[in-house]
Order: C-alpha cells, then structure tokens, then sequence
C-alpha cells in the first residue's frame, strides 16, 4: 500500500446543492475512497443514505469521542464534531502530511 495522498479536491458551488452532493458522491466511487464530514452536515449524509451509499461514510474516530458519548452506542456516530480541538488537530494533520510529502 502506498502512503496516504489526497486524490481529488472538489471546490466547485453550483446553484443546486444536490449536484455538488452527486459529483462528491461519483468521486468517491471513482476513487474507491470514504468521506469524513463534519457531522453537522446533515444533508450530504441523507443524500448518500438515500442512494444506499453511506457506507462511503467514515465513522467518528476514536479520539473524536467525548467520555460522555462514549456511554452511546458511538459506533454509529458518522463525521466529527465542528470543535475547536478538532478542527486545530484537523489543521494540524494536514500540516504534517503537506511537510512530509
């Protein structure tokens, strides 16, 4: 297996939201990849549940999930949450991949 690399990046905003969901979704098949959204975004979420494909959906990582949560069943929690400390790790992550590669 080679080291991770980003395979696409998809900047486009058309008019209807729903073209931007179905071009992120041919994407991840073509790339044979999974998703890790933000877990507000509800809509892309329903959008690939709907077509049968939110199994394209990482799952929360473990390092994402608050003692609080962990009590649930997390294993079904989809994205990660929009906080700071993740979003600066986030930062953090993508600073180290673009230094090492």
């Amino acid at each position: 297996m080679d080291d991770p690399k980003y395979v696409a990046i998809y900047k486009d905003r058309p008019r209807d939201i729903r073209q931007a969901y179905e071009t992120a979704h041919k994407l991840l098949v073509w790339y044979n990849c999974n998703a890790m959204l933000e877990y507000t975004k509800i809509s892309i979420q329903k959008f690939l549940q709907e077509r049968k494909a939110d199994d394209r959906l990482m799952k929360r990582p473990e390092f994402a999930v608050s003692t609080k949560t962990k009590k649930l069943v997390t294993k079904k929690l989809i994205g990660l949450p929009g906080t700071e400390a993740v979003i600066k790790h986030g930062l953090e992550l993508i600073s180290n991949f673009l230094n090492d590669y």
